[in-house]
Parts: structure tokens; C-alpha cells; sequence
């Protein structure tokens, strides 16, 4: 039981010492903003083009959409961080059948973006980016 209790205030201290650092740290409210449009948005490495050619190398049709022949348009709305990371990815639009997590998978796996702009300042940029299931023929 002491042990546990040990544990336990050994974490609580830490955290207090962490939340300090962290609040000395944190960044300014100009560079915490999310902007919905800037004067040059966010760029997928290579423009449109290759993230056309990245979606449609990577996404997987899910098996079970498929074989229940569910289709359609899984539109995901996410956060270009300015280092060029993606984070806060959420569906908008969604298609069952594993569809919406598949889109999610494959934004996950994307290399990291060009940041946008907004008067010569890289900012934080919310993206949103439709991807179409269609089964063929």
C-alpha cells in the first residue's frame, strides 16, 4: 500500500513540476489561432497532382463497404499545424462500412504538408479535403 501511495505522489508532484514548465512554455495567442483561410493555404508536398496520386495509392477500399456496395463522398476536416504536421482530424461527412476510418487512416499516414500564410507569418490552418469511395463498374 505504501508503494502505491509513493507511486502516486511521486505523479502528482511530477505534474505539478510539468504544468510549470509547460504554462513558462507555452506559445502566444497569435501562433495558438486556427485560421479557416489564409492568403496561401496549406499545400499537400507537390500541389494537387500528388495528392491525388498519394490518395489513390494508399486509400484501400474497406472489404465490408464493398461487399455492402456503399459509396460516397467521406468529406474529413483537419488542422495544418505550421511545422506541417496534421492534427485534429474529424469526419464532416461520413460513408459506413469502414470508409470514414480508412480516410482517417490515410490522412495519418501522410507525409508532412507545406504550412499556409497569413501576412508572411506561418499560421495554424483548418483543411478540408473530400474523398470519394466508388466502386467500379
Amino acid at each position: 500500500m505504501k508503494k502505491i501511495f509513493n507511486c502516486f505522489l511521486f505523479l502528482l508532484l511530477t505534474q505539478c513540476l510539468f504544468s510549470q514548465v509547460v504554462e513558462e512554455e507555452m506559445p502566444s495567442k497569435q501562433e495558438k489561432a486556427i485560421f479557416t483561410y489564409v492568403e496561401n493555404m496549406p499545400m499537400f508536398p507537390g500541389g494537387e497532382p500528388a495528392l491525388l496520386k498519394y490518395l489513390s495509392s494508399n486509400l484501400n477500399y474497406p472489404e465490408d463497404a464493398r461487399y455492402k456496395k456503399n459509396q460516397g463522398l467521406v468529406i474529413l476536416k483537419f488542422v495544418v499545424n505550421t511545422d506541417g504536421s496534421l492534427s485534429d482530424i474529424e469526419v464532416l461527412r461520413s460513408v459506413k462500412g469502414g470508409c470514414d476510418e480508412e480516410a482517417i487512416r490515410v490522412v495519418k499516414t501522410m507525409p508532412k504538408w507545406i504550412p499556409g500564410k497569413e501576412k508572411g507569418e506561418i499560421v495554424n490552418v483548418y483543411y478540408t479535403l473530400p474523398i470519394k469511395f466508388k466502386i467500379e463498374g
